[in-house]
């Protein structure tokens, strides 16, 4: 799979899962991890929406500034659906 096709991959998984499962999925996770996974999951699928197009119900989660070491936020992820490959480039900054 080329970049390019790998990074338009979160398309594929993601955006079909409407905001409220989002929510709900991250609502399984354990704090801090989900607040660290509740940025990914704006910033991958949230971040480019317009204004009036906004979705607040993340903003709780956003405001928190929790870190996790990497093997557990890969875990979170995968917790939450993201398949393995996408989970790692997120983590890494991309391959």
């Amino acid at each position: 799979m080329s970049r390019a096709t790998s990074q338009n991959s979160k398309f594929v998984w993601g955006a079909g899962v409407a905001p409220q499962e989002w929510r709900e999925r991250l609502d399984t996770l354990p704090v801090p991890q989900r607040y660290a996974a509740a940025r990914i999951v704006w910033w991958e699928f949230f971040a480019e929406r317009k204004v009036s197009r906004r979705w607040p119900h993340l903003d709780d989660l956003l405001a928190q500034r929790d870190e996790v070491e990497d093997p557990v936020l890969f875990q979170a992820l995968l917790d939450i659906g993201a398949p393995p490959g996408w989970a790692a480039r997120r983590i890494k900054g991309g391959a």
